[in-house]
């Protein structure tokens, strides 16, 4: 009879070992790559000097990518599966600058080769590992299998975003004091406190700020630029709104049809061109001003296709250019005005 050359007992051999039982290689619901990948990320949960993992990892993906021989974006690919799988949850740790860039954390909501009373005392104590991996940001991005939520630090529960249900009791790290909505008590646990009856604030109330005009979170794109919220725009949310404004420019004319083959490709170009924000303000001066700098016989009417025609972008960007300088200067000008009328004259003294 075989036995098996890893000794369960022996920490020290189980640091450098990831066992995965046969109901995880057998898992016909897996990809061979999407296996791999989860058993790599499993292999960078480090264990600790008492032989205890802590469910999760924030390894590299340009690393993962080499170690597996694949591109990083087909790691990606990868990755997105076994979140919509439930077997992954992604909390991002970016901030929006280039030089503070981090690695995102990788929870690990399937943890093959640990007993029921191990994965049940991870899932009660990383909280506060990853809480503290995640001080300092003001809102974090969690991708679930339900999608996208977004959470402060002070407010993360990991059993809350991966399960839905509100954790019995939560850990408290380096975060500070927290919010109690219920009769509460604390406890010691291995040096930490424990405190029930913490209130969690929805992750959804989260993504607004109540400053801001009501259709900045819109669903429809058009009403969100048109409250000057150009993140997360598609192409097709761009094309969307060139049709809102030629229908303002010319309520005559059948509405403004997209066609997606053709038009697509021509903003997605000058997206690698310029800003969102100012591609925007550019197709508004552009039907705006069609029929008095563009239109011909060729050209009779505005259209998505012809801001891809390099002549056409050319004088669109030089008159464009003209137009933000010249208002640029009147707004100079007025700010002097306003500034003499204001001033102390001779008479005043």
């Amino acid at each position: 009879m075989f036995k098996s050359n890893i000794d369960l007992n022996d920490y020290e051999q189980l640091i450098s070992c990831c066992v995965f039982p046969n109901s995880f290689i057998r898992n016909g619901t897996l990809k061979p790559q999407e296996k791999v990948l989860f058993e790599i990320l499993c292999s960078y949960d480090f264990l600790n000097s008492d032989g205890e993992r802590k469910g999760w990892c924030d390894v590299g993906l340009d690393r993962v990518a080499e170690e597996m021989g694949l591109s990083k974006r087909q790691v990606q690919v990868y990755l997105k599966r076994l979140v919509e799988k439930g077997f992954v949850t992604i909390i991002y740790r970016n901030n929006t600058l280039e030089t503070d860039r981090r690695s995102s954390i990788y929870v690990l909501n399937i943890l093959p080769g640990l007993s029921e009373a191990d994965r049940k005392r991870i899932a009660s104590t990383r909280t506060i590992g990853i809480k503290n991996k995640i001080s300092g940001l003001n809102i974090i991005k969690v991708q679930t299998s339900k999608g996208m939520v977004y959470i402060s630090p002070e407010e993360f529960d990991l059993e809350y975003l991966v399960t839905g249900k509100r954790s019995s009791c939560v850990i408290e790290g380096e975060i500070g004091e927290v919010e109690i909505d219920k009769e509460n008590t604390v406890e010691e646990f291995d040096g930490l406190k424990i405190t029930t009856g913490r209130k969690v604030v929805d992750p959804e109330s989260l993504k607004r700020d109540n400053s801001k005009d009501p259709g900045y979170y819109s669903d429809d794109p058009v009403v969100r630029i048109l409250s000057g919220n150009y993140k997360d725009l598609k192409p097709m949310d761009i094309c969307k709104y060139f049709g809102f404004v030629y229908k303002q420019v010319y309520p005559n004319d059948p509405p403004y049809v997209v066609s997606k083959k053709i038009e697509i490709p021509h903003i997605k170009r000058r997206l690698s061109q310029v800003d969102t924000d100012t591609l925007i303000e550019m197709i508004k001066f552009f039907i705006e001003n069609y029929d008095r700098l563009f239109k011909s016989e060729n050209y009779l009417r505005p259209r998505i296709w012809a801001i891809g025609t390099d002549w056409i972008w050319q004088k669109l960007s030089e008159h464009y250019a003209r137009a933000t300088e010249i208002l640029e200067e009147e707004k100079q000008r007025e700010s002097i005005q306003v500034q003499m009328k204001d001033a102390i004259t001779w008479d005043d003294l």
